[in-house]
């Protein structure tokens, strides 16, 4: 029975569409750590630059962020990922909520 299921289960994945896996993201880092400012009531930090992944930690309005690098894709949901260090925490947060303090 089990060897059936097995059987089955692998000529199911042989007809379904590839499924694509997501690499490590390519950090370009900033020349030197920048403070942000988030200007959304409420920002996800993600465990990757992806609106589906994982939350570490949900921030608040007005809340700082260190910026250690930033991601640009081609995703319509968030084309800019900042990588960022909130209190020890490291994650990614999605640009256009964020506004670099001292511009």
């Amino acid at each position: 029975m089990r060897l059936a299921l097995a059987a089955l289960l692998l000529a199911i994945l042989a007809c379904s569409p590839a499924v694509t896996m997501l690499s490590e993201p390519t950090i370009q880092p900033t020349t030197a750590p920048q403070i942000g400012m988030v200007i959304a009531d409420h920002l996800n930090l993600r465990d990757y630059p992806y609106t589906a992944k994982n939350v570490l930690a949900v921030l608040d309005l007005g809340q700082h962020v260190t910026i250690l690098g930033e991601l640009t894709n081609d995703n319509p949901e968030c084309q800019k990922w900042l990588y960022v260090d909130v209190d020890g925490r490291r994650g990614w947060i999605c640009a256009q909520w964020v506004r670099l303090l001292g511009e």
